[in-house]
């Protein structure tokens, strides 16, 4: 199994190692206090939980660190909110499509900032100190709003390897959150596998209601949603390296895994993951 080692908060406790488990219909999260003999389970069966579970597990284990060991943690040091202005060539640079851990983003640039698309959703990169960008939500799509659960969190962008990646940092810690992606072109033979799909057999678990192939500005996208997650709509990019395959895009769990283009009959069929999708026909 393996432990993150940056994510949580717990100040002047010596390592602190998390293991979070999540499915679309639960989620967990287990962090430990090697130094201290310290450690905490909190799991859930609930979709929407996944914030909660690792909130509930970090400040369970400061009230634990300072109940045995007598350590306090310190008052947080708000991180700076000044604004910075760029110019429009420069913000015009990160316009682009990106992997993420929430799923793919489209990034184009505003007045003074920049919009990314997410999950259905629209979020404004406002420009800070030192290269980095503070999160606002916008509000149907327009209008920009301070959300809490943005407060402290930053985003910037560094070259690693031969990498374009995004570095979110929370405090003192960063992580990985994404790629930007360098679409590749398209065969003509798959343009033919664009549109909506079902699912053909046996249904395990909780399974997208709806599926479909997209083709937006050069990317082909695979799309799905939930009804049991109303508003939740999952997007990944997808990297053509043949005429009958695709791999999903980006770094970390999950990706570099094949979708196989094929037919079977009449129908255009993706193969993916155990799954048989057939393009729905009108």
């Amino acid at each position: 199994m393996g432990w993150l080692l940056s994510g949580i908060e717990i100040r002047n406790a010596g390592t602190v190692a998390s293991h979070g488990g999540t499915l679309l219909d639960s989620h967990s999260m287990m962090v430990v206090l090697p130094e201290h003999k310290l450690g905490i389970i909190v799991a859930s069966n609930s979709a929407t939980s996944q914030g909660v579970v690792k909130t509930v597990a970090t400040e369970a284990l400061k009230l634990a660190l300072e109940a045995k060991a007598g350590i306090v943690q310190p008052e947080p040091v708000p991180a700076s909110s000044a604004d910075v202005t760029l110019p429009p060539e420069q913000l015009a640079r990160y316009s682009a499509w990106y992997d993420s851990m929430v799923g793919l983003v489209r990034v184009r640039p505003g007045d003074d900032a920049l919009d990314a698309s997410v999950m259905g959703h629209t979020l404004q990169l406002k420009p800070r100190p030192a290269g980095q960008f503070g999160l606002r939500y916008k509000l149907f799509g327009m209008i920009p709003v301070q959300v809490s659960a943005f407060d402290g969190i930053r985003i910037s962008m560094k070259k690693v390897a031969d990498h374009d990646v995004l570095v979110g940092h929370f405090g003192d810690d960063t992580m990985l959150v994404g790629e930007r992606l360098r679409p590749a072109p398209v065969p003509q033979r798959l343009l033919d596998y664009v549109g909506e799909y079902r699912i053909v057999g046996q249904k395990l678990g909780i399974m997208p209601d709806r599926l479909a192939l997209r083709l937006e500005d050069g990317l082909l996208v695979g799309e799905c949603s939930f009804s049991e997650l109303p508003g939740f709509v999952l997007r990944i990019g997808l990297n053509p390296i043949s005429d009958t395959e695709l791999l999903v895009s980006g770094l970390g769990t999950g990706k570099g895994e094949t979708i196989l283009a094929t037919s079977k009959g009449k129908d255009k069929v993706l193969l993916f993951s155990g799954l048989e999708l057939h393009k729905v026909t009108n």
